[in-house]
């Protein structure tokens, strides 16, 4: 018989937990020279090496990086359908053309070697969707060399606890968009505008 301790843990003990977390580092690598700014850096990673970034040494997401995310991974939604899609045609456009990127806090970067940042404990706070389906994609397929599909990474450093609230409440504020909104990128309009 299998027996099972169970103790109750309440919020301050949630976050003591959280707060003792050893910062880990680990190395971004990007497609091309980043964008180096006072806040961060900004920049296109293949998506090949953004799952490298997002896994553990066992192959397994490293769920860690969304201790701060607001959101979970809703599989079935249409946008993660439309991503999962994105990522198996592997054709044009370009696949961070059609995505917004994703927004990562850390501490503090480093330099690795060439074109390489070195993050600690990094923390995704927007972008865990198309994280979570990059992971899925790449962990069934595999990442293939010849694969330079590129993604939007935005690398912020802070220590500053309101400037970190701040950013996951903007990156994570949209207006929601009903699917009718987006008629006027059918192909009838543009017929339409055309012959004006």
């Amino acid at each position: 018989m299998l027996q099972v301790e169970f103790n109750f843990v309440n919020a301050s003990g949630l976050w003591k937990q959280v707060q003792t977390r050893p910062p880990k580092t680990k190395t971004l690598k990007w497609a091309a020279q980043a964008l180096s700014t006072p806040e961060g850096q900004i920049g296109l990673v293949r998506l090949a090496d953004y799952y490298q970034f997002l896994i553990e040494a066992n192959g397994q997401l490293a769920e860690r990086f969304f201790d701060s995310n607001v959101r979970g991974y809703w599989k079935r939604t249409p946008v993660n359908k439309r991503i999962a899609s994105t990522l198996e045609a592997g054709s044009p456009p370009e696949f961070w053309l059609l995505n917004n990127g994703i927004t990562v806090l850390t501490e503090k970067i480093g330099t690795g070697g060439h074109l390489e940042a070195e993050v600690t404990d990094p923390q995704i706070v927007n972008g865990l969707q198309t994280s979570r389906e990059v992971y899925n994609h790449f962990s069934v397929a595999g990442p293939k060399p010849t694969d330079d599909r590129r993604l939007l990474v935005r690398l912020i450093t802070t220590t500053d606890t309101a400037t970190r609230d701040s950013v996951i409440r903007s990156t994570n504020s949209q207006n929601e968009m009903p699917e009718e909104a987006l008629r006027a990128t059918d192909a009838v309009h543009r017929d339409l505008i055309s012959q004006i």
